[in-house]
Parts: structure tokens; sequence; C-alpha cells
């Protein structure tokens, strides 16, 4: 917003004056008066011009997804980048929010690694998500890195249902409890992955549960 000028322009013969903000008072001619309204007007643009503009963003290929900018310890960026999630999501097909209240769950093919490694994630059910955080006794006397990498890994092996299309043993019985064998079997099969390849699968995980949140949006779950 320009600065306010320091004096009042009236009709022509009329008094003249201008009044600063010490509230003193004193008679300005017309030309006078134009010629400092010119140049204010000048100042006002020449701040306009300086003023500092937005800082432009880096390349996509050279800039975190918003999931992962503010993290302490973030992944690589070559797979964490705002231009490999455009990538990875240009080949999905969209998430059916339908199949939720058909199978009970939300399913995903993803290319990790473009004809190398396809992972399907898969969402939880409350009992399930429960038994994962029950399972963390497993390790509560241990130290805490490796507590935090376990349970990392647990959350993987309870989302990953097929890794290059090979199904994981489901995590329920015949019965329908969550069978502490099955889960195991699950983990080992998870674990078996290289650490390169279990932070590309992580990532992708994030961007599952992302887009999921996105899909279950007021709209739709209010619809009729």
């Amino acid at each position: 917003m320009p600065a306010e000028k320091p004096y009042q322009r009236v009709a022509k013969g009329a008094p003249t004056l201008t009044q600063p903000a010490q509230g003193l008072t004193m008679p300005v001619s017309e030309k006078t008066r134009d010629a400092i309204e010119a140049i204010s007007e000048q100042i006002d643009s020449a701040v306009s011009a300086t003023a500092p503009s937005e800082t432009p963003k880096a390349p996509d290929d050279q800039r975190y997804d918003d999931m992962f900018e503010t993290m302490q310890s973030r992944p690589s960026l070559a797979i964490a980048s705002v231009a490999a999630r455009k990538r990875t999501e240009a080949q999905l097909r969209p998430i059916q929010i339908d199949d939720l209240f058909i199978t009970g769950e939300l399913r995903q093919r993803v290319p990790v690694i473009d004809g190398k490694l396809t992972v399907t994630f898969r969402t939880l059910n409350a009992g399930e998500d429960l038994y994962i955080k029950r399972r963390l006794n497993d390790v509560r006397n241990e130290v805490i890195r490796y507590a935090e990498d376990r349970f990392l890994m647990m959350q993987l092996a309870a989302h990953v249902a097929e890794i290059n299309n090979e199904q994981l043993p489901p995590m329920t019985s015949a019965r329908g409890d969550i069978s502490d064998e099955q889960f195991d079997q699950r983990f080992a099969r998870v674990a078996k992955l290289p650490t390169v390849l279990i932070e590309r699968v992580w990532v992708q995980w994030m961007w599952f549960q992302d887009r999921v949140n996105k899909a279950m949006s007021p709209d739709f779950l209010d619809r009729g």
C-alpha cells in the first residue's frame, strides 16, 4: 500500500495547507504540491519494483515430496522427490474406494522399480492395526533404534500383500483370528528384501497411505 501523503489536496482557490504528523501547517503552492505528488508516486513505484519476489521452486527432481520435506532422517532424494512420485503415480490405477465395502480393504499395485520390483499394498482393519501395536512388546527391552526399525518392518509386513506377484500368507487363521505364526511368515518374507529396497518400499508405502487418505474424502463418504 502506498505511504500516506503528509498533506491534503484541495480544490483550486481554496486555502492550501499541509499538515505533517507533528501538527505544523505550511502553505504550499499548486506547482509545489504537484511536484511533491509526482515524486511520491515515483518512490512508490520504485519500492514496488524492488520488492522481493517469490523464490522460484527447484525442479521436481531436486525437491523432496512434501511428505518427506520436514523429516529429520529423509530417504534418498532420488527415490523421494516430487518427480519420482509423479513418475510412479502416472502408472497407477486409481484406488477403488468401493472395494472397502466389498472386501474390507483397499489394494493398489505399485511399480517400485520398473520391470524389476512390484509391490501390492493393502489397508489394515482396526484389529490388524491393534495387533501390530501389541507386537511392540516383542522389542520393549531393546535399544530404541532397533525397536523403531522392527516396528517399521512389522508395518510393512502387514501392509504388503504381494511382492512380484508372490502372495504373502494371510494374517488370519481359518477361524478368523490373527495368527502369530502366519504374521511371522509375512515378516520373514519382507525382511529378506535388501535394505536398499526396503527404503524404496517404505517410500511407496507412505505415498500409498497418502493416496488412500485423499481418496477417503468427506465428499465420497457423505455421498448417498
